[in-house]
């Protein structure tokens, strides 16, 4: 684990990665939320692929968006509060901080 509290995952990943290994290594429990999303690329992942792979992975609650700000808002209703983090990809990093600076 990251030492730390709940934590509200936003994940999105490339398909040729190691989707399970990824999230096995956050040591997700379940008091964890994880929040999947699809990148606007051919070569990203599923968001249901990826919440299939986190269910598998950890115990955290999961669930598959279609798009970030409902996922960003899912994540932001768990209790109790936790740190968000937006993980996975560098393309869905640069995607979040835009949206999440438009929100602010």
């Amino acid at each position: 684990g990251l030492g730390r509290g709940p934590l509200r995952v936003c994940l999105a990943m490339m398909a040729d990665k190691d989707h399970e290994g990824f999230i096995r290594a956050l040591g997700l429990g379940p008091e964890d939320h994880v929040a999947t999303v699809p990148l606007e690329t051919p070569r990203a992942a599923s968001s249901g692929s990826l919440a299939e792979a986190a269910r598998r992975a950890c115990g955290a609650e999961v669930q598959a968006f279609d798009r970030l700000l409902p996922a960003l808002a899912w994540l932001g209703s768990r209790l109790p509060a936790g740190t968000l983090l937006v993980t996975g990809s560098f393309y869905h990093l640069a995607a979040a901080r835009r949206l999440l600076r438009r929100t602010s």
